[in-house]
C-alpha cells in the first residue's frame, strides 16, 4: 500500500484562499486564478481547463443573469439556455464575447 504524505504549510506565496501547487523542488505557490471560498463552498477557476479523461458533474448549466464580469474567449461556440430565451446583464457588469466566437441564446422551453 502506498504511503500518504502531508504537509503543514505556515508561510507560502499566493493569495488568500489560493489553492497551492508545487512550482519548484521545495516551493509551493498559488494564484488568484485558482481559489477556494469555504464560506460559499465554491471553487473558482479563471482560464482554460484541460481534461484527459472523463469529467462529470451533478448538474451543468448557466445563469440567466450575468451578475459578474464574464468573458467568453476567442474561437468558442457557446449556447446559453435562459428563461424565455432572455439573458439579463446586471447594469454594473459586462459580458465580453471574444473574436470569432459564436453565442446562441435559447429558451429552456426549446430543450
Amino acid at each position: 500500500m502506498a504511503g500518504f504524505n502531508w504537509a503543514m504549510v505556515q508561510d507560502f506565496d499566493g493569495p488568500n484562499r489560493g489553492i497551492q501547487f508545487k512550482t519548484r523542488r521545495n516551493t509551493v505557490s498559488g494564484s488568484a486564478n485558482f481559489v477556494y471560498n469555504g464560506v460559499t463552498n465554491t471553487l473558482q477557476h479563471t482560464g482554460s481547463s484541460y481534461f484527459n479523461g472523463f469529467a462529470g458533474a451533478n448538474a451543468v448549466g448557466n445563469k440567466t443573469v450575468v451578475d459578474a464580469d464574464t468573458k467568453i474567449g476567442d474561437n468558442y461556440n457557446v449556447v446559453l439556455y435562459c428563461d424565455d430565451g432572455e439573458l439579463k446583464i446586471d447594469s454594473t457588469k459586462s459580458l465580453y464575447i471574444g473574436t470569432d466566437s459564436k453565442v446562441k441564446i435559447k429558451s429552456w422551453d426549446d430543450v
